[in-house]
């Protein structure tokens, strides 16, 4: 049995490993646990929320709910496909959301659709904003 400093170096270097390795599985195993009721959660939330703005129908309500809750899987499993290349990443999310907005629009009627429109614009608005902020604030600090 070997003894002295670097015997005592190596095992702790394992037990450190060993330790790492079981956090960051049981984290990771809790992340997905977590994530796994959000999304049908925030996928009511937007639905309620055009339900109001939009006038829907309960039908067009449970739609809704289903094509968000579906975009929220999509999404999971983006971050899965694209993990480490981050433009594949961003280009999916875009063709995700405009698939997203596809599939919404196609059961509105036209006084919703004007009004769900009106809800896009402003929403791009709104990132186009936070976008300047950042950029606003990087180029400052430097």
């Amino acid at each position: 049995m070997k003894t002295g400093r670097s015997g005592e170096t190596g095992m702790n270097v394992r037990t450190i490993i060993l330790v790492l390795s079981v956090f960051f599985l049981v984290a990771g195993q809790r992340v997905f646990a977590q994530g796994a009721e959000p999304p049908a959660k925030r996928a009511t939330q937007m639905a309620l929320k055009l339900k109001g703005v939009l006038s829907l129908t309960d039908g067009q309500t449970a739609h809704v709910v289903e094509i968000m809750a579906l975009s929220r899987q999509r999404a999971v499993q983006d971050l899965l496909t694209y993990h480490g290349n981050r433009e594949a990443l961003v280009r999916a999310k875009w063709e995700r959301i405009d698939a997203t907005h596809r599939e919404i629009e196609s059961i509105l009627t036209g006084k919703q659709m004007e009004r769900y429109e009106t809800l896009k614009r402003d929403s791009r608005e709104r990132f186009r904003e936070r976008m300047k902020e950042r950029t606003g604030n990087l180029q400052e600090s430097f």
